[in-house]
Parts: structure tokens; sequence; C-alpha cells
């Protein structure tokens, strides 16, 4: 299955799912100003309501899809640059 991408800045860094209030330990590994790769999400059906957290930050999003440990997931609403950027150099090995 092929999905439709924007440019996508590869990263990978820790961060935190929250779905319906439980926090999952999730990893970033792609992130641009609509959404983000991430791995590591318990089975869930698109459209999911879900939050991205990183750092301080808190981002309201969907699942878009899923498929084998690779979920994508869709912002409410784009992020700033400034925001954008600070995502993009979290880069953890």
């Amino acid at each position: 299955m092929q999905h439709w991408r924007k440019t996508r800045a590869p990263t990978r860094y820790s961060a935190s799912l929250l779905v319906g209030g439980v926090a999952h330990r999730i990893t970033v590994v792609n992130v641009h100003e609509e959404g983000a790769g991430v791995e590591g999400v318990p089975p869930l059906p698109a459209g999911a309501a879900v939050t991205l957290q990183v750092m301080h930050h808190r981002l309201p999003a969907r699942i878009a899809w899923m498929e084998g440990g690779a979920t994508g997931l869709t912002f409410q609403a784009r992020i700033g640059v400034q925001l954008l950027n600070t995502l993009r150099r979290l880069v953890r090995r």
C-alpha cells in the first residue's frame, strides 16, 4: 500500500501518544507541518483521535493509516515553522 506524502524530514526520538487519557511510548520517525510518521502505536482504527506529546507540546491528531509497525498521524492544525524546525532537530540515537 502506498500513501500520499508531503516532504517529510526523517528523525528519530521518543514521544508519548495519548489515547483516551492513556500515554503510550512511541518513536517519531518523520515529521512535517501537517503530520508525522510514528512507530509503536497500539492498534487503532483510522480516524481515531490521539494527542502527540513531544517535550511540552501537545499536538491533537488523528490516525491517518496503520501498516505493519508504522502509523501516519494527521495533526488537527498545521504546526508552525518554528515548532516544525524544533521537532526536526530532535534526532536521538
